[in-house]
């Protein structure tokens, strides 16, 4: 699997992320965004493709073995066939919520984070993907 294979893989699995409701600038924020509306395995499966990506484009001695890209791949494919015959379901759900809270008298920007709850999300991102390296 090559760089553009990566990208192009983790771009679909953002696209039907947004296509659910998530939003958020990388596959971690948008996954934090709706992961209430995905299935625990899966939500760290999207973590930890995205870990790898991260590190595959950003960090020079990074080596992809063949047993992590197979991992990568496996993963990928798992994602996108899950989040596809969910994500109408995961859509719905998701208009439903954003309709019942908008509706709301006391509405108002909570929808966006502060820094600490951004760093707490950050943070909560490295933990999880840390479990799944060492489980």
């Amino acid at each position: 699997m090559s760089y553009k294979q990566v990208i192009e893989k983790t771009k679909r699995i953002e696209t039907i992320l947004v296509k659910m409701g998530a939003d958020g600038r990388g596959l971690h924020e948008k996954i934090s965004s709706i992961e209430h509306l995905i299935d625990e395995k899966i939500v760290k499966s999207i973590r930890f493709i995205a870990s790898i990506r991260n590190k595959l484009l950003h960090e020079d001695n990074f080596e992809m073995t063949s047993e992590l890209l197979s991992d990568f791949e496996n993963a990928c494919e798992n994602i996108i066939n899950s989040l596809e015959n969910n994500s109408t379901y995961a859509k719905e759900q998701n208009d439903n919520s954003s309709y019942s809270s908008s509706s709301s008298s006391s509405s108002s920007s909570s929808d966006e984070l502060s820094g600490w709850a951004l760093l707490g999300v950050g943070i909560a991102g490295a933990f999880a993907v840390y479990n799944w390296f060492n489980s």
